[in-house]
Order: structure tokens, then sequence, then C-alpha cells
């Protein structure tokens, strides 16, 4: 068994690293007692260079996964002519024939599953 010069450990023999710390065994020089990593919360050591806390990586924001089949394509917007705007050119029709048009310029979007083709939304 050969101890580790880093951290204390007993290795086997036969090894040139050390499988607890990872120094280098056999003929090395003395280093300094293992003092474990620093934690953001803890105070840092004298001279040590302080530890960032983790920040977490953003996720994406175009993230889809559509409800009935699964799948990760994004969905087909389509536009079409709104109930409201079924209303406005029927009362247009009915009290001012030249200006019904106007109804058909209302329009919402809906979306379509690009896979399955399921409307959502």
């Amino acid at each position: 068994m050969v101890t580790c010069n880093h951290c204390g450990q007993p290795n086997a023999d036969g090894t040139h690293v050390c499988r607890y710390c990872g120094a280098a065994l056999g003929r090395t020089r003395q280093a300094a007692p293992y003092a474990p990593p620093q934690t953001h919360w803890s105070e840092p050591a004298a001279g040590a260079m302080p530890v960032q806390p983790y920040a977490p990586q953003p996720q994406p924001q175009h993230a889809f996964r559509c409800p009935f089949c699964g799948s990760n394509y994004p969905p087909q917007v389509g536009r079409r002519v709104s109930s409201d705007g079924w209303v406005v050119f029927g009362l247009l029709l009915f009290f001012c024939a030249p200006l019904f048009w106007i109804g058909l310029l209302m329009k919402e979007e809906y979306r379509v599953c690009a896979t399955c083709g399921s409307r959502f939304g």
C-alpha cells in the first residue's frame, strides 16, 4: 500500500496517481495537506480566490411539444376571419352594403401541429 502525500489516503501498490485526489504518487515533493474544495457559502481560505456561485443556464424559450402526438416541430400558424369579424360582416351587409368587407379584415391566428394536424390554441 502506498500512502498519498497530498491527501493521506492509502492506494494500491504500483499506482502512479492517487485515486482519491489525483495527485502523483511516488517521488513527489511534500505537498500541503489536502483542503476540501470551497463552496459558495463558506469563507475562502486566506490568499485563496473566492469561488463563484453556480449560475443556472437559461432554458430555450422556443421549446414546443404537441399535446397530442408529442412532436417537437414548431406549429404552423394560420389566420382566419374571427367570429367577431363574421358578426360585423353580417351587420354591415344588412345596414351598409358597400362597407360589408370590413368585417372580413378582422382576423385571428390559430395553430396546427405540423406532424399530426391537430388544432390547438
